[in-house]
């Protein structure tokens, strides 16, 4: 597998994939009683949202999504750290010697840059 393989999936993984699980739930979801907890809140409040805000809150939901995966492969990268003196982090294929980290943020924004996404 390559760096760029690897980006790939994680990106489809999360992006494409959970975020359309995100969007059905928030769309078939339907809260018969008062909201008890944060995921019943935000259902509730979806609900309340014009059409043109739903678009919106599922557009954030997105960024949300893309920083938070551009810092996880940041700090994979060596690029961020999690706690000064932390060790550096080595991102490989089981039985394959090439390292994947080193560029994976790089790619992944590259990536959302082509794509139009950022």
């Amino acid at each position: 597998m390559t760096p760029e393989e690897f980006v790939k999936k994680v990106r489809k993984y999360i992006l494409e994939d959970h975020l359309i699980d995100y969007k059905t739930k928030f769309e078939n979801t339907v809260i018969t009683k008062e909201p008890n907890n944060y995921w019943s809140h935000a259902i509730y409040i979806f609900h309340k949202l014009d059409d043109k805000e739903k678009e919106t809150w599922f557009k954030i939901m997105r960024l949300v999504s893309v920083e938070a995966i551009a810092v996880l492969l940041a700090t994979i990268d060596g690029i961020a750290c999690l706690e000064a003196g932390d060790p550096d982090l080595c991102l490989s294929v089981k039985n394959e010697e090439k390292l994947l980290n080193g560029e994976l943020s790089n790619i992944f924004l590259e990536i959302e840059e082509e794509m139009g996404e950022i």
